[in-house]
């Protein structure tokens, strides 16, 4: 991936965001789908149990309020002090025949507490054994029958009779089967306590045919395969439609439920009239369903019930079919949207930055001279700025460069040039540059300047300055020069002076001047020698003696001993010859002449001589 290109780099960098983003989109949706539409469906399924439980209640609330005017009509009887069995039969009678939702209506007073009159009823329609007035109106079908009522002695089974005497409170009757007319049935009803100076004296009553809910369980069908389900307090089903042909009125739900997970918990919420929501199945396709129990409250009644709605999750599946349609829709949106980026991207960025990157190369290259192409008023346009800028500044280094070896090549090393147009770190870097040709040029000047100096023989000065390397190598050999010539001089001068013992140090096996030096020195020395000697003999007149030796000596030292040599042969032929001539004078013998030919004072003496000879002769 390092060798790709910025474009292929970036159309993969935006390929896998995209991809990203979709996948992580994608998942977003499937679960924000699935639980909105989970909450679609409970939100649905509560309102549904809402609506029909509301309806239900307005249903039972309507018997309810029968009941309460039927007991409110007999206790106005019972306080005008105008009670009559016949005339509170009738009342019921017409209560049964006038509500079709309410088919029995029914009175259960405690002895001697209606009329006073028991005695007077033993054992007759409407009256107990004992005579105690409990009348009873039911309506089978369009058999309407009165007779009296039974089982309220049953201590185990009257809730619909003694809860509302024992409590003095309104009831909503428990469902509880009952045989009418040979055929048992599922009743329901209200009882509402008859109370006299505080106590309670009777009970009055109407029954529900828990059948009558049936036809609004059938037509409730959630979901297409979804079905409602009325529940009692206690457990048992009110209403509910048939399962696979088998009635489940009359069955209780809670022995159901306590053989499933969370058993307890549905129950408890019946039982407290609380909503609750839960996953189950469908019995009816046997395919899972979102169930939501809603309570019935009567009044102010205890004992509530409540209606189960069962809704398909086939529901939730159109939902999540709808949500996921929406995702498709937003990965092509969003398909389409990564292709325009990726094109703009490249249109925007790449090819700029691909130009950008071709610039690059051929100022690596050293190739200024091109122009730069990119005019855009973003980053990459300030890219190509920087650019032009390092173009523009590589341009007058260059040329910078040029002047400066123009100028040190010409041996100008004070030249001054213009660096004000540099800034920041190329302004370093130039700095750098002369910071460099400064460490060169320093000691390459003041070598020049200690040289000059030597040239002109002023040897007071040598390189002082501090320096590192080769340079330090300069100097070294610079002010070994200035020393060695100090030597020279020193040597020159004691020679001038006579001196001839100086000796001088030879400064490496290739130092040629010392070998001349000394030459030199050992042949002014021998000159001196034989001088010395020759003033020496000749100031004994030992001229036969005086002999200057030339061996080894060279050009005008050679010239010297020769010239020496001739002078010597010079005094000693005429002084030979005179001292011959004088010699045979001394002896009288002036016939002999100083033959030779000489000048200046060997020819005066030459003349004086003879000239002595002639006169004597």
């Amino acid at each position: 991936m390092r060798n790709w290109k910025i474009g292929s780099k970036l159309l993969v960098f935006i390929l896998s965001t995209t991809t990203l983003m979709l996948g992580l989109i994608i998942a977003i949706n499937i679960n924000l789908s699935f639980n909105l539409a989970s909450e679609m469906i409970d939100k649905e399924t509560k309102e549904l149990a809402y609506r029909y439980a509301n309806q239900v209640k307005i249903t039972l609330e309507e018997g309810m309020a029968v009941t309460k005017n039927l007991a409110i009509q007999i206790n106005e009887l019972k306080k005008s002090n105008s009670t009559n069995r016949e005339q509170v039969s009738k009342i019921l009678e017409t209560t049964v025949r006038s509500n079709d939702f309410l088919p029995g209506a029914w009175a259960v007073f405690d002895p001697n507490t209606f009329d006073d009159r028991d005695k007077e009823f033993k054992n007759k329609v409407g009256s107990g054994p004992d005579g105690r007035f409990i009348p009873y109106w039911y309506q089978v079908g369009d058999s309407l029958t009165f007779r009296s009522v039974n089982g309220y002695d049953d201590t185990e089974n009257v809730d619909w009779y003694k809860k509302a005497k024992d409590s003095g409170k309104d009831v909503f009757v428990e469902p509880y089967p009952n045989d009418l007319n040979g055929k048992k049935y599922i009743l329901s009803g209200f009882s509402i306590p008859v109370k006299e100076n505080g106590k309670v004296i009777g009970v009055i009553g109407t029954d529900i045919l828990t059948s009558s809910f049936q036809d609004l369980v059938k037509n409730i069908k959630p979901g297409g395969t979804g079905f409602a389900v009325i529940v009692s307090n206690k457990g048992m089903i009110v209403a509910h439609p048939p399962v696979n042909g088998e009635e489940k009125v009359g069955t209780n739900l809670f022995e159901l439920f306590e053989k499933t997970d969370k058993g307890k918990e549905k129950i408890d919420a019946i039982k407290n009239g609380e909503l609750i929501i839960t996953d189950g199945t469908n019995i009816l396709t046997n395919e899972p369903a979102k169930v939501v129990y809603a309570p019935i409250k009567v009044d102010d009644t205890e004992n509530p019930w409540s209606i189960g709605i069962v809704m398909p999750l086939t529901e939730l599946d159109k939902v999540q079919n709808k949500m996921w349609f929406s995702v498709i829709i937003g990965v092509v949106i969003l398909l389409i949207l990564g292709s325009i980026i990726s094109l703009l991207i490249h249109k925007i960025i790449t090819k700029p930055l691909l130009q950008i990157s071709g610039y690059a190369s051929r100022i690596a290259e050293g190739d200024l001279n091109f122009p730069i192409e990119i005019e855009q008023r973003d980053e990459i346009g300030t890219l190509a700025d920087s650019f032009r800028a390092v173009q523009d500044t590589s341009e007058d280094i260059a040329k910078l460069i040029g002047h400066i070896y123009e100028e040190y090549s010409k041996g100008n090393l004070k030249a001054k040039f213009k660096t004000d147009q540099f800034k920041g770190e190329w302004k370093e870097l130039i700095n750098n540059v002369f910071n460099t040709f400064n460490t060169i040029i320093v000691p390459v000047t003041e070598s020049i300047r200690i040289l000059s100096k030597i040239k002109d023989g002023d040897l007071r000065e040598n390189m002082k300055i501090e320096l590192e390397g080769d340079f330090n190598h300069l100097k070294d050999a610079v002010n070994s020069v200035h020393s060695g010539l100090l030597s020279i001089i020193d040597f020159s001068n004691k020679i001038a002076n006579g001196d001839m013992n100086i000796d001088i140090t030879k400064s490496s096996d290739d130092d040629q001047i010392y070998e001349w030096l000394v030459l030199m020195r050992d042949n002014i020395k021998h000159i001196v020698s034989e001088v010395n000697r020759f003033g020496e003999f000749s100031s004994k007149g030992a001229f036969d003696s005086i002999k200057i030796d030339t061996s080894g000596a060279k050009g005008v030292f050679a010239d010297i001993f020769e010239n020496l040599n001739k002078t010597v042969e010079a005094i000693k032929k005429p002084l030979s010859e005179v001292n011959y001539v004088m010699d045979r004078m001394a002896n009288n013998d002036l016939t002999v002449k100083v033959e030779g030919d000489y000048e200046g004072l060997y020819k005066k003496m030459k003349e004086s001589i003879n000239g002595f000879a002639n006169s004597n002769i």
